[in-house]
């Protein structure tokens, strides 16, 4: 039996419309989908919460741009020369192969330039990884992203970067593993090369 073809001038028509809109029929199609009524009213406003919902969840790549060039936009000249570190900062961000949620607890560290050395703001970090994880992005794709923000902004000797993620992709389907987390992390300059830089980090992210 031949696949029905798609007709394209009906998704080209969608694609026309605002994003808001767009989720909207997206959750339509969602409900209908699942063999539910938009008559039904426990759905009466669904297609419109889930559409800001996920405008709150899910930023444009425009829009992850613009709120990262406001958050570095200022950096501060400094004479130190030890790490600076920020644990436990917990964003969330999701799969693109189930887009499904995931939680993260990121932890960061950095050593600033030996000349001309500058430091962000105290929250700046947490900002920086709370804004690149407004999408769906690979875990591996985003650690890598943090990475090269701060070391593109503020030139560190070694920079750090450790992921803790938890993937309801695993944990309400598939293998179902409730307990499970995956962890990764990008160690750069100083960190990847100093064997002490290292542990030092690592002894900060078990206290």
């Amino acid at each position: 039996m031949r696949k029905k073809k798609q007709n394209p001038f009906i998704l080209d028509e969608i694609m026309q419309l605002s994003r808001e809109k767009q989720l909207q029929i997206a959750a339509e199609l969602i409900i209908e989908a699942s063999g539910y009524s938009l008559k039904d009213p426990n759905f009466a406003g669904t297609p419109d919460r889930f559409a800001r919902s996920m405008s709150e969840f899910l930023w444009t790549k425009k829009r992850i741009k613009k709120e990262l060039e406001k958050v570095i936009a200022v950096e501060f000249p400094t004479k130190y020369q030890g790490m600076i570190f920020s644990k436990n900062i917990r964003v969330y961000s999701w799969c693109p192969h189930h887009i499904l949620p995931i939680q993260y607890n990121v932890h960061i560290g950095y050593i600033p330039a030996k000349k001309k050395a500058v430091v962000i703001g105290a929250s700046k970090l947490a900002r920086v990884a709370d804004i690149l994880s407004r999408r769906m992005v690979l875990q591996e794709d985003y650690i890598m992203d943090i990475a090269d923000v701060l070391e593109k902004k503020i030139n560190p000797i070694g920079i750090a970067v450790v992921l803790e993620g938890v993937h309801d992709c695993m944990k309400i389907r598939g293998i179902k593993q409730q307990s499970a987390t995956f962890d990764m992390s990008e160690m750069r300059g100083a960190f990847a090369d100093n064997e002490k830089t290292r542990n030092e980090f690592f002894h900060l992210m078990a206290k």
